[in-house]
């Protein structure tokens, strides 16, 4: 986040916390459900290359190959449609 843009962010961010009370300054609201064709998804599932790996924080880059943290133990992963075996990345935390 650019510096630029942390008084903002720490305004919002204090203004939607509910340590100090359990009063909301905002209305919840919800969507409505989707319908028809909305409805529609198609789940693919992936061997990961760990047995015990534990994905999260998914996403996609520009190129198609899905990133994920590893929640148990401290890898990044990759799933890409081209090698065969996906690699994995020790971080560094």
């Amino acid at each position: 986040m650019p510096q630029s843009q942390f008084d903002a962010m720490s305004a919002w961010l204090a203004g939607v916390d509910l340590s100090q009370g359990d009063e909301r300054s905002y209305e919840l609201a919800t969507l409505p459900r989707p319908k028809g064709e909305a409805t529609k998804v198609i789940i693919t599932e992936y061997d990961l290359p760990r047995k015990d790996a534990e994905p999260h924080d998914v996403i996609v880059d520009r190129d198609g190959a899905v990133w994920y943290s590893d929640f148990s133990n401290q890898f990044v992963g990759v799933l890409d449609r081209r090698p065969a075996r996906p690699p994995t990345f020790r971080s560094r935390c």
